[in-house]
């Protein structure tokens, strides 16, 4: 996970930036799949009211709607891979490869089924 203190070092940065910095092709920079997602969403959702309240420039407050919505994004994928991921126990593969759950699997240590002997 990244430091907590990123999050608001960052918003700060797109808050007090100049026009000229905001300029620059590398000034963005969005939040990672690593990154605490529910964290830094609620700390960017902080320092966006601050930068509300602030009354900051159309294009700044873009940064913060801009991290959001790739935040929000990441959490959709992890969520639609956790629903089509396949299960590796008995009960799920059962499902997928009918007459496996009737099988027993090998004490540890035995070779696999099929494996050559010596």
């Amino acid at each position: 996970m990244i430091n907590s203190e990123w999050h608001p070092a960052r918003g700060g940065k797109w808050l007090h930036a100049t026009e000229d910095k905001r300029q620059d092709e590398n000034f963005y920079q969005g939040p990672t799949e690593w990154l605490d997602l529910v964290a830094a969403m609620r700390q960017v959702s902080l320092a966006q009211l601050q930068a509300r309240t602030r009354e900051a420039p159309a294009d700044v407050l873009e940064y913060f709607d801009k991290f959001l919505a790739e935040c929000s994004d990441y959490m959709d994928e992890e969520s639609a891979q956790a629903a089509t991921s396949i299960s590796t126990d008995a009960a799920g593969a059962a499902t997928i490869f009918p007459g496996i759950a009737d099988q027993q699997a090998a004490p540890m240590g035995a070779p696999p089924v099929g494996a050559p002997i010596g």
